[in-house]
């Protein structure tokens, strides 16, 4: 079922951090995604596999989602004091921020249980179970986390900007500017 535009909207939140007019927020989130996610990847072959680098792959994968989460979290919390008043819409930002907290913590603890993994003088026998639920745990959670972002954006539209006023269509043959591509022409 196709979704118009949401009703009730709070209306745009200008991002307190931005990086050449774009809001760092959303960029930074595909870091920490896309290495715990990976980390649970590593994990899971690890368990099919045998070979110690599985783990210690697994460790280090997750050791950068760690670190990478903390400029996404800080500029997170910077973009959630500018939201607008709006019950609803609190209350989401509230529940991502939280799930997002949360799987930072959940990871961050992984991470402590495999220690030895990340270093190379200490040998390891095998990453503790309860290390890999715990990821897998914070993997969960950013999904939710990132769902509940999501219906910030499309379906209250904040920090999302009005875009131009005039609509646009696109020329076949004519190339834009330094991109090869049609060019789009204001009607």
């Amino acid at each position: 079922m196709a979704r118009s535009a949401p009703t009730g909207t709070a209306g745009s939140a200008v991002s307190a951090v931005r990086l050449f007019g774009h809001p760092l927020h959303p960029m930074l989130t595909a870091f920490p995604v896309a290495f715990w996610v990976g980390a649970s990847f590593w994990d899971l072959v690890g368990i099919v596999a045998t070979g110690e680098h599985w783990p210690r792959l697994a460790a280090w994968t997750l050791a950068a989602g760690v670190a990478m989460a903390v400029p996404a979290l800080a500029t997170g919390l910077l973009d959630f004091g500018r939201l607008p008043r709006v019950p609803r819409v609190e209350r989401l930002a509230f529940l991502h921020m939280m799930a997002m907290v949360s799987a930072w913590c959940a990871e961050s603890a992984s991470l402590l249980m495999r220690r030895a993994w990340l270093l190379e003088a200490t040998p390891a026998t095998s990453t503790p179970i309860s290390a890999v639920v715990l990821a897998a745990t914070g993997v969960a959670l950013t999904l939710w986390g990132g769902w509940l972002g999501g219906e910030l954006v499309f379906g209250h539209a904040i920090a999302v900007e009005a875009g131009p006023e005039k609509p646009k269509e696109v020329v076949p043959g004519q190339e834009g500017p330094s991109t090869g591509t049609d060019l789009l022409v204001e009607r």
